[in-house]
């Protein structure tokens, strides 16, 4: 993939914006991460294709522009994997049943 130094530089400046600590991050919305959770997010279709994704991996832009800081997309991964877990053990103790 041919990425522009400016595709480069506006990727790694909107990354670190949106990771940054700062004294205000705002609240996470619970409403919005239930629907995620509900409905998990969905990236680019065609990965190979999306420079976001390529040079920031999970944090492209997909993920940036759900969630209104990186710690609210960490809260969310963790969601995740609970949501997981739970529906694991429901289909184990159903096949225990």
């Amino acid at each position: 993939m041919i990425i522009s130094e400016n595709e480069r530089n506006l990727e790694t400046k909107e990354f670190e914006e949106w990771s940054k600590d700062y004294d205000e991050i705002p609240d996470v919305d619970l409403l919005k991460m239930k629907q995620l959770l509900e409905k998990p997010l969905v990236r680019c279709e065609i990965k190979e294709n999306c420079t976001s994704y390529y040079l920031s991996g999970q944090y492209c832009r997909c993920a940036r522009t759900l969630f209104p800081h990186q710690s609210h997309y960490e809260v969310y991964k963790k969601l995740l994997d609970e949501k997981a877990k739970a529906t694991l053990i429901t289909c184990l103790n159903k096949s225990n049943d």
